[in-house]
């Protein structure tokens, strides 16, 4: 999962895209870790 978001990340810097993409792209990241965090210890809970 993380290593797909990094290359997203170097692609669009290597194409030269916007600051603004390159941003959302990173609180996408932030994002989705926070979600994989909070369903990891919601696992961990149940069992």
């Amino acid at each position: 999962m993380r290593m797909r978001v990094d290359m997203t990340l170097k692609t669009c810097l290597i194409e030269g895209e916007s600051d603004e993409v390159i941003g959302l792209l990173h609180r996408l990241h932030n994002r989705l870790e926070v979600i994989l965090v909070l369903i990891g210890n919601r696992a961990h809970t149940r069992s």
